[in-house]
């Protein structure tokens, strides 16, 4: 990684490029998931890179929606994975997160583990994540294929970065919560 002084005022921004380069260049990122982010990034300079009032009282909502859950759920996709990664790995270490093992749809209600009701699922699209990244912390995971897989398990709160809206358009009884790539990357928050 390249030598960047903290005091460079661009640098959480060149932080965050160098992880997604090293990622890209190790084939665990492809063009579109950088094409993804860049939009992201756009919007970020259209705004100057300020978090709104609004945008703030949403994160706090969204964290208190969280702790209000019986099953809140976060889907991760390869760029929020790469950027969250350090954070993720410390939730782990600290037992914040609880993670069943799930592979079948059969038989997923015996196999949920018992402390799911109070901790956060992590659930990732089996059709477009690079499971090599979870395979570089040992996490087990939920995977998807449909909103089918999401509704057996009873998800009352869904966290979420890039997913179809016609996928979610099926979850009648989800609440939803989006937030932006810069939620992990530059400590700007944002839900809807």
């Amino acid at each position: 990684m390249t030598e960047i002084p903290i005091s460079h005022p661009r640098y959480r921004s060149i932080i965050v490029r160098e992880k997604l380069v090293n990622a890209y260049n190790n084939n665990i990122l492809n063009d579109e998931d950088l094409i993804d982010f860049g939009k992201e990034e756009a919007v970020d300079y259209f705004l100057g890179e300020k978090t709104t009032k609004m945008a703030y009282i949403s994160y706090i909502i969204s964290i208190m929606d969280m702790f209000l859950a019986k099953k809140p759920a976060l889907i991760l996709d390869n760029i929020s994975f790469i950027l969250a990664e350090d954070t993720i790995r410390k939730s782990v270490k600290d037992a914040f997160f609880v993670y069943p093992s799930i592979d079948g749809r059969e038989d997923r209600a015996d196999n949920i583990h018992p402390f799911f009701g109070d901790r956060l699922l992590i659930v990732i699209n089996e059709k477009s994540f690079n499971e090599i990244l979870l395979k570089r912390i040992g996490l087990p995971y939920f995977k998807y294929s449909s909103t089918e897989d999401i509704d057996d398990l009873g998800i009352d709160l869904l966290f979420y970065h890039k997913m179809d809206n016609r996928q979610l358009d099926g979850l009648k009884n989800v609440k939803k919560v989006y937030f932006g790539l810069n939620l992990f990357s530059n400590c700007y928050y944002c839900s809807d």
